[in-house]
């Protein structure tokens, strides 16, 4: 298997990382995401570089870090006192 992109691992990490609620969560949890599903390095890397910046992710400042939004995070059941 060669280690070159493939165009469409390329375009599916591409359209996943501009997917609404995607583009809101950090993209190191994209990253991990896309090469759990069997996406290389280099895919993302080439994904990610097709997107104009105004569309990646936006960490600093964003609904996302101030927790605003719609999220996809796992949160833990309230504790009982009790």
């Amino acid at each position: 298997m060669s280690d070159s992109p493939r165009s469409d691992m390329v375009e599916a990490a591409r359209k996943f990382m501009l997917t609404p609620k995607v583009r809101e969560t950090p993209f190191e949890e994209q990253r991990d995401f896309l090469l759990g599903k069997g996406v290389t390095d280099a895919e993302i890397t080439e994904a990610r570089a097709s997107i104009p910046p105004e569309m990646l992710t936006r960490q600093i400042g964003s609904e996302a870090v101030n927790g605003g939004g719609p999220q996809m995070m796992m949160m833990e059941p309230p504790r009982q006192n009790g």
